[in-house]
């Protein structure tokens, strides 16, 4: 952790985006999660879109670790 952590204001400014962050990140692994299960039962269109959707996603994950790590 930074400095800024250190401040009791700077922690208190942080702790909301902070949470909320999580809740998207929650939200997001759900919805892959759901598209996941499903994959198996879509038509060869849809599957080559959910597959570049998880591609994705799984990159933008991968910042986010890379951010809070």
């Amino acid at each position: 952790m930074g400095s800024a952590w250190a401040s009791p204001a700077s922690s208190r400014a942080m702790l909301h985006p902070l949470l909320d962050s999580f809740r998207v990140y929650e939200d997001v692994m759900l919805v892959l999660a759901l598209l996941l299960d499903r994959f198996f039962d879509m038509d060869y269109p849809e599957c080559a879109k959910a597959f570049e959707t998880y591609v994705g996603t799984t990159k933008q994950i991968d910042a986010l670790h890379a951010f809070y790590a």
